[in-house]
């Protein structure tokens, strides 16, 4: 079950005013949207309390990017317990230990990890090696970190936070994967030495495609080995994501595994951090569409 962080989540809908429809989209709703679905398919979204979350922001659940082309979802303000789950023997020190952790503003993320195409649409180019022999739905690989945020940036998106990501995988869920991984995510023991188009396989609870493997995806957050110890130190309270950039270190985050890793690196809480200017054709993103004025007004 989704926990709410319910301060936040108050604000929000006294901001959001009521929700969107295709038919009188409302003129706080960003512009660089069409609405698909206002409110969250259960047959999607199947946990009550995750419907309840998303339609309490005002915002809708389901819209369309115009630069782009991608689809985009909605993920409520939670409070939810980041980092290795009780029991789990793959997690590596940096994933240790869980604390509660808290996104305090709803943000739209890409369903699918960003494709070929949709690259294509904003740059007017095409890298990578896998997407000439994949196809319009293969997701774009071999881009670094900064090209990356050049893509965002150029779309009017941005890379999501390493909470926002992990927030977006567990979808409420405290478990390392969200379903057995054979049948949620390509890996090295079933991928057969390549990427796949996107959308392939099931989603998780909040309607995401290749959470878990496929291609790692680039975050904004820059690696910092003791950070979960500093957070289990902090008396308990459920700390605000604020390390949204990536400066301050010399490596950067990527989650999620891919194709060409190990089953282990395709968990919820798994980190990898690597250099900015990796560029390696099991690597791509998933790109976020932030709401303004939504976050703790402590936040540096």
């Amino acid at each position: 079950m989704i926990r709410i962080a319910a301060v936040a989540l108050a604000a929000l809908s006294a901001c959001a005013g009521p929700a969107t429809s295709p038919e009188d989209p409302s003129p706080a709703f960003p512009e660089v949207v069409d609405v698909l679905e206002v409110e969250a398919d259960p047959s999607v979204v199947t946990d009550p309390s995750l419907r309840a979350a998303i339609a309490a922001t005002g915002r809708p659940w389901r819209v369309r990017h115009r630069r782009s082309g991608m689809e985009l979802l909605l993920v409520p303000p939670m409070v939810f317990e980041r980092g290795a789950a009780p029991g789990d023997g793959e997690a590596a020190d940096d994933e240790r230990p869980a604390h509660a952790a808290a996104v305090t503003a709803a943000f739209y993320l890409g369903r699918y990890e960003v494709t070929a195409a949709q690259w294509e649409a904003v740059t007017g180019e095409r890298p990578g090696f896998f997407s000439a022999v994949n196809g319009e739905g293969a997701p774009i690989e071999s881009v670094s970190y900064f090209a990356g945020q050049a893509f965002a940036s150029a779309a009017g998106l941005s890379l999501p936070t390493e909470s926002q990501w992990e927030a977006a995988c567990r979808a409420g869920s405290s478990e390392p994967r969200h379903g057995l991984l054979d049948d949620v995510g390509w890996h090295r023991g079933n991928a057969g030495g390549r990427p796949h188009p996107v959308g392939s396989l099931p989603a998780n609870a909040l309607g995401f495609h290749d959470m878990l493997g496929n291609v790692w995806e680039w975050t904004r957050s820059g690696y910092v080995a003791d950070e979960y110890d500093r957070y289990a130190d902090s008396g308990g309270a459920a700390p605000v994501d604020v390390r949204g950039h990536a400066r301050g270190t010399p490596r950067t985050v990527l989650r999620g595994g891919s194709w060409f890793d190990p089953p282990k690196r395709a968990r919820a809480s798994a980190r990898y951090a690597t250099e900015r200017d990796l560029v390696a054709g099991h690597v791509g993103l998933r790109a976020a569409l932030e709401l303004p004025a939504l976050t703790d007004p402590r936040t540096p």
